[in-house]
């Protein structure tokens, strides 16, 4: 981290090994940088990314769930912005409150950001992998990688900066996202407890397939239309049946849709036995081999397809903000202080939520 004379707390993490809390240089945000104050930060499954040692140069501070106030804006900030509309949520200005997410910002020059998508960047790729994150009092991010926080929304819903994006933003350029379809959401974590809400708002019927079958009452509250057993040996039938129960037993046969966040081999392996046909599979999240194998014959015989998803730009983001505003989702939290970050990622999916990083009275 570059520097003031003042120091302020941060998690720093070292790889392969627990977080720590250290005091560190307080950062000074570059030309096209600001400097953000944080508010709060969630904790996220990706998070195990950085702790991998995929692309990164340690010690690296964690988290990209950013919730802050901009204290200071770099001397080129001004000028780039000087262009848009006086009262525009992108006009940044000290004091206002902004979201950070994984994406980093975008060069506006390569080939990615000349063919508007920017998600392919050079830079985007990422918060806390090859920048500094947001679990700290204080961090910068390029004035690209901001996206306006609502004020209707309060810093602990963080999450939906991850979450809610990678959710979201997966199934509105789905194909198969269509009124009435049936989506498998795999996993009732972070993900998919957000993931039950915004797929209900899209108009599609969530079925949540969980190996932890004390998050059926979550799921049914959150608005499940059923909760399955991942570990059922019979789950392709399950899957089936309860797809079928509204047509009366004779319906497409499958699920049109799978979100897979918490994508783990052998369940990934019977769901591909209860597609409908022209089913997509979106793949939201990594297990922790960071490899996945699926049968063939099911994917050829439905026409169906695999893709994968991460997040979106600072666009796709305010996007998501407003959709779950306008909706009234809101994402699952508990709140635990700085110094208690370590054990909130190892307890990470043991409950139906996020957990959120609390650094000031958010």
């Amino acid at each position: 981290m570059s520097s003031s004379n003042t120091t302020h707390p941060a998690v720093l993490c070292h790889g392969d090994a627990p977080w720590e809390v250290s005091a560190v240089p307080r950062p000074t945000p570059a030309s096209s940088e600001v400097l953000i104050r944080v508010l709060a930060c969630g904790l996220c499954g990706g998070d195990s990314v950085l702790r991998s040692g995929a692309g990164s140069t340690y010690p690296l501070v964690p988290g990209h769930e950013v919730v802050g106030v901009i204290e200071e804006l770099g001397e080129n900030v001004e000028s780039a912005v000087a262009g848009r509309k006086e009262g525009s949520p992108w006009k940044w200005r000290v004091g206002m409150r902004v979201g950070v997410a994984w994406n980093a910002g975008k060069c506006g020059e390569c080939h990615y950001c000349r063919n508007n998508n920017p998600q392919g960047c050079h830079m985007a790729h990422a918060t806390a992998l090859t920048r500094h994150g947001g679990l700290a009092t204080y961090k910068t991010a390029h004035h690209t990688a901001l996206v306006p926080w609502p004020e209707a929304l309060p810093p602990t819903q963080a999450p939906l900066l991850c979450a809610g994006l990678t959710v979201f933003n997966a199934l509105r350029n789905s194909r198969a996202c269509k009124p009435g379809a049936t989506v498998a959401i795999l996993g009732l974590g972070g993900l998919g407890s957000i993931a039950v809400p915004i797929a209900r708002a899209l108009g599609l019927t969530p079925i949540v397939i969980s190996h932890s079958p004390s998050k059926r009452a979550a799921a049914s509250e959150l608005g499940a239309a059923a909760f399955i057993d991942g570990k059922d040996a019979a789950l392709a039938e399950r899957i089936r049946g309860a797809v079928d129960k509204p047509w009366g037993g004779d319906g497409p046969g499958g699920v049109d849709l799978v979100l897979a966040t918490s994508p783990e081999g052998e369940t990934m392996e019977k769901v591909c036995e209860a597609l409908a046909m022209d089913a997509e599979i979106l793949l939201l999240g990594e297990p922790p081999s960071l490899r996945l194998s699926l049968p063939l014959m099911p994917l050829l015989l439905k026409r169906a397809s695999v893709r994968g998803w991460t997040a979106g730009i600072p666009s796709d983001a305010y996007a998501t903000l407003l959709f779950c505003l306008e909706h009234g989702i809101r994402a699952r939290v508990r709140t635990i202080p700085l110094k208690d970050a370590e054990q909130g990622y190892q307890d990470l999916g043991k409950e139906a939520g996020r957990t959120v990083v609390v650094l000031e009275d958010a």
